[in-house]
């Protein structure tokens, strides 16, 4: 194992396999750190991810359309927007 070291502005490298990506810093109480690779989800779009089903849903249809599965009817625009103003939020 290398050490690394902390620059003037607090960094320390870790490679470029890393590069761009989100990372949760977790500080022990021993003071060792865990750095743990996350994801980030805009809080607007959290809603898909605590509801299975739609989840489910959103992963078929992506399924559907990555193998050229398209609806041949058009969408009725009117009746869902009506639908929608049924749903609370």
């Amino acid at each position: 194992m290398k050490p690394k070291y902390v620059d003037s502005r607090g960094r320390i490298p870790i490679g470029k396999h890393f590069a761009g990506r989100s990372m949760v810093i977790e500080l022990r109480k021993d003071g060792s750190v865990l750095l743990v690779p996350c994801v980030t989800i805009p809080e607007s779009e959290q809603w898909l991810y605590k509801n299975e089903k739609a989840l489910e849903q959103v992963q078929a249809g992506l399924e559907q359309a990555s193998r050229g599965q398209f609806s041949d009817d058009p969408p009725d625009l009117d009746a869902d927007s009506k639908r929608l103003s049924t749903i609370e939020e």
